[in-house]
């Protein structure tokens, strides 16, 4: 009597849940340079940092500025003791504190102009002088250290006494505040006759309330020079004609920077102090970001089988692919997890409470996300036993810790770690960063080897793994009570 089988498909195949590729973000790679291996940038393990204070990575943070009053007075004079008089404008400048000012009245006649330029707490100068008639004209009054000006109308009478303006001309110049809790810097610029050449030496000397001493860029002009405060005053330039100059001063260590003007007189002499903030630099040690790499690697399954029984192979081989991937992906990841792990806890055996303990804070102090959190079918049995997960939070149909993380449990994950002589209930734990997967799709190569009569089918797939920053944690886990 003749045999007689009927091939009837399989059981139907319940895919075990919270696996790896369950948790994992799947990603899609249009190049195919991906296969040679990855490099990502992250962020996820940066800490932003508490300095306690108000200063910023470049030292010199926002400051309240200085307002000071400069005020001029004018006063009219009346030259020769008897008929024709000559009539002239005086001026003396003061500031309310701050540094020395050099201040510049320009007078215009209808028919001549005047420019002199005095210093504050410096005698009175010379505005104009020798104007045959009483004077009319107008004033522009400049603070050279700022830029600042005002212009009034002056007018004056036959006994040369000005009528306007009738009060001293207040102009309100800013001044670089100095915030709590940094420091001063004062470079004081001075123009002197030069020895030979002509024209003036332009020399500085800086001083600082900090306890250390601060390097200087100066800008003068197109000249560049560089200054150390405490240091004896040297030459920035030489031979430099009369005018005015655009001044620019930097501290190297706070990047703070103050500029104005020096004003060189016909006779090549000029003096100007400028006052800025040198502030607490707290110093970048490490770029914000991690540049991690991931390797490629290949999983395959292959089928062989006489051409005469099974026709078709390729599908043979794709299906036993697509239903064993999940298990070798995870054992391969669990692999590289022992290479690469940290021992938490001192390395100890520790009991499933203690051990979910350690993993949770771990990632909690090095890692800015949730994380995911590794056992294997045996391990979650305990941890579900000590009342440690939770599958109905989320509702996102993923098996959780009370705090949220994600479990995976991997029907690829084996029971112990490398040690395969640990005893009794013994398994390990690992936690890592979140965690996304490349895949290509499942390519297939058919073969017929004719003497033999055998059909041949290879499926694989190349697969990358990427896990976030932290470095992963392990924990070798002994239960005190058996499930």
């Amino acid at each position: 009597m003749a045999l007689i089988r009927t091939r009837v498909d399989p059981p139907a195949l319940n895919t075990p849940l919270y696996g790896l590729l369950d948790v994992a973000q799947e990603q899609t790679q249009s190049t195919p340079y991906w296969r040679t291996g990855v490099e990502y940038d992250t962020f996820a393990c940066h800490e932003a940092k508490v300095w306690g204070e108000w200063c910023t990575g470049s030292g010199t943070p926002d400051a309240v500025t200085i307002t000071r009053t400069l005020s001029v007075t004018l006063t009219g004079t009346r030259e020769g003791a008897a008929e024709p008089f000559t009539y002239g404008l005086d001026f003396t400048p003061t500031v309310d504190g701050g540094p020395v000012r050099q201040v510049q009245v320009r007078v215009e006649t209808q028919t001549d102009s005047f420019t002199a330029v005095a210093s504050t707490g410096a005698a009175a100068a010379t505005a104009a002088d020798g104007v045959p008639e009483p004077l009319v004209a107008t004033a522009t009054i400049t603070d050279l250290l700022t830029g600042t000006s005002v212009t009034v109308r002056v007018a004056q009478g036959v006994d040369g006494i000005l009528t306007a303006p009738s009060a001293p001309v207040v102009i309100a110049v800013p001044e670089q505040g100095i915030p709590e809790g940094c420091f001063s810097i004062s470079t004081v610029l001075t123009a002197a006759p030069a020895a030979t050449g002509g024209g003036a030496t332009v020399t500085a000397a800086a001083t600082t309330t900090a306890p250390d001493a601060r390097q200087l860029l100066i800008y003068i002009g197109s000249t560049r020079a560089v200054l150390t405060t405490g240091a004896a005053a040297s030459t920035l330039v030489n031979n430099l004609a009369p005018g005015i100059y655009r001044i620019g001063i930097r501290d190297v260590a706070s990047w703070s920077f103050v500029s104005g003007w020096l004003y060189i007189g016909d006779d090549n002499t000029g003096t100007a102090t400028f006052v800025q903030a040198t502030c607490p630099v707290k110093d970048i040690h490490s770029a914000p970001w991690q540049t991690l790499t991931a390797d490629p690697f290949t999983i395959y399954a292959e089928v062989i089988c006489q051409t005469m029984a099974f026709k078709n192979a390729s599908r043979a081989a794709r299906n036993a692919l697509e239903i064993s991937a999940a298990k070798t992906i995870e054992r391969y990841y669990w692999e590289s997890l022992i290479t690469r792990g940290q021992a938490l806890a001192a390395g100890n055996a520790v009991d499933p409470t203690r051990a979910l303990a350690e993993l949770e804070q771990y990632i909690a102090s090095v890692y800015n996300g949730m994380g995911v959190i590794h056992t294997s079918a045996w391990g979650v049995a305990y941890l579900s036993n000590a009342g440690l997960l939770d599958d109905t939070a989320t509702g996102d149909e993923r098996l959780r810790t009370w705090r949220g993380t994600p479990v995976v449990v991997g029907h690829g994950y084996p029971r112990e770690g490398s040690d395969a002589a640990a005893a009794g209930g013994d398994f390990w734990m690992f936690v890592t960063g979140s965690i996304s997967i490349i895949r290509t799709g499942i390519e297939v190569v058919e073969t017929v080897d004719k003497e033999r009569n055998n059909r041949f089918a290879l499926a694989e797939q190349v697969v990358v793994i990427l896990d976030d920053c932290p470095i992963p944690g392990v924990v070798h886990v002994t239960p005190v009570v058996a499930p």
